[in-house]
């Protein structure tokens, strides 16, 4: 039988029937001293304070990047919606590091998806087992669908920029990117609701 199980029962048990006979000695059924029924009071409000302080510890968790958690079969996404831009993004292994991999759609209304930005990691970064943010340099290149549909980006079109791309761990992912040689930062925030 397992240990936490077995504690965890016994302490429920006192904690109830502390609580039964404080209950029943407020209400005046069972006869209890004064000085003892407020130690019984301070015992259960003590034993409520143990239950919620061990329900949190055991359900809030530290949040950390984990190569696991990066590398999954399921795509990251960002959106953009003033621009009606997605970004869908993956993490793969490769060496024994871990590389970043994206593409940023323009999404009409008719579903349709035209590519916009391929993002990559210029070069495989190292994640720790335990990291709660990353940062690694990173490359984007305008498309061409990108000068169609936004003509003033011509000149961009092959042309790759390249920055830091830093993730830390909140709900999703949340990040930023810095292009090199400005003080533009994007933020951004991936989860996993996009397939």
């Amino acid at each position: 039988m397992d240990t936490m199980f077995v504690a965890v029962s016994i302490f429920l048990f006192i904690f109830t029937l502390t609580a039964i006979l404080t209950l029943l000695s407020l209400i005046g059924k069972v006869k209890i001293q004064p000085q003892y029924q407020k130690q019984l009071f301070r015992l259960v409000i003590l034993q409520v304070a143990a239950v919620v302080i061990g329900f949190v510890a055991n359900t809030v968790k530290p949040s950390y990047l984990t190569r696991d958690m990066l590398i999954s079969p399921q795509a990251w996404d960002s959106s953009y919606p003033e621009r009606s831009w997605r970004t869908k993004a993956r993490f793969v292994k490769k060496d024994g590091k871990v590389e970043f991999l994206a593409t940023t759609y323009l999404v009409r209304s008719d579903s349709a998806e035209t590519p916009l930005i391929h993002w990559h990691s210029v070069e495989p970064f190292k994640l720790t087992e335990l990291s709660k943010e990353v940062s690694f340099r990173a490359s984007f290149k305008w498309t061409d669908e990108a000068a169609r549909v936004y003509p003033n980006l011509q000149y961009k079109v092959a042309k790759p920029d390249t920055g830091m791309l830093k993730l830390i761990t909140d709900i999703g992912i949340r990040g930023s990117w810095v292009p090199d040689g400005t003080n533009e930062n994007w933020g951004f925030m991936f989860d996993r609701t996009w397939q």
